[in-house]
């Protein structure tokens, strides 16, 4: 019991300083939308940059496809808004 009393301490300690690195800073500079893009009837996941405040959907080029633009979905299928004009190229999900 009495070694229990001193190593009790030290390990909150020890678990505290571990923990506060665990935690990540989110903010609106590296934020990346998760969401799925439709190709061929089938949904792919991607992460892109969607953080412009806009009323736009959010699509991007998919490179060697085509039919581009691709629309980026939530898990629902509703289409992600704050978009831009110009969408994001990005590589094949497949």
């Amino acid at each position: 019991m009495k070694k229990l009393k001193l190593i009790l301490p030290m390990l909150a300690f020890i678990m505290a300083i571990g923990m506060s690195f665990a935690f990540v800073n989110a903010t609106d500079e590296n934020y990346y939308a998760s969401g799925f893009v439709e190709i061929d009837g089938d949904p792919y996941p991607v992460e892109v940059d969607c953080d412009n405040p806009s009323s736009l959907t959010c699509k991007v080029n998919i490179q060697g496809l085509p039919n581009n633009p691709y629309t980026i979905t939530d898990s629902s299928g509703n289409p992600l808004l704050n978009g831009t004009v110009a969408p994001q190229t990005i590589p094949d999900p497949r």
